[in-house]
C-alpha cells in the first residue's frame, strides 16, 4: 500500500473514531463506556469487496485510539448496494454507541431512486476512507439543503 493510501487511511479511521466517541462526555466516562466491550462497524457489502479491505485497516486504528480500547469488528451485511445495512442500522441497530456503519454513496442515491425500499433518513456522513475528496450533486430542480 502506497504512503498516501496509508495515511488516508489513519484520517479516515481517525474520523470514525472521532465522530463514534464524541458524545460531550469526559474521556474517562468514554473509556468506561467502551472498556471491555464489542464495538461493531456495520458494512453493507461482503467480506470479498473494497469496504471490506477499509473496515478491516479501520479496525486496527479504531481499536488502538478509540478510549477504552474495546474489541473492534467488521460485520458484513451485504444487500441492496448496502440498502440491508442501511435499514437496518436506521431501524434495528443499536442506539448506544456500540455500532457505526460503514455506507455507500448508492444509499443517498437511492434515497432518490428508489424511495420505497429506503426505509431510513437522509444519509449523513462524519467522514471518509477515501482519499477521494466528497462531492456534493443534486437532481435538476430540486434545491439541496
Amino acid at each position: 500500500m502506497n504512503r498516501i493510501a496509508k495515511h488516508m487511511i489513519g484520517l479516515g479511521a481517525a474520523a470514525l473514531a472521532f465522530g463514534a466517541t464524541t458524545t460531550g462526555a469526559s474521556a474517562d466516562a468514554v473509556e468506561e463506556f467502551y472498556k471491555g466491550k464489542q464495538l461493531k462497524i456495520v458494512v453493507g457489502y461482503g467480506p470479498g469487496g473494497g469496504y471490506a479491505v477499509y473496515c478491516r485497516q479501520i479496525v486496527k486504528y479504531l481499536a488502538k485510539y478509540t478510549p477504552g480500547n474495546p474489541n473492534v469488528v467488521c460485520q458484513f451485511m451485504p444487500g441492496g448496494g448496502g440498502l440491508k445495512a442501511a435499514n437496518y442500522m436506521y431501524n434495528a441497530g443499536p442506539r448506544d454507541g456500540s455500532t457505526v456503519q460503514m455506507i455507500s454513496d448508492y444509499v443517498a442515491v437511492a434515497q432518490l431512486l428508489r424511495p420505497n425500499k429506503v426505509k431510513s433518513t437522509p444519509v449523513t456522513s462524519n467522514g471518509s476512507a477515501s482519499w477521494f475528496p466528497p462531492t456534493r450533486s443534486s437532481w435538476p430542480g430540486i434545491q439541496p439543503k
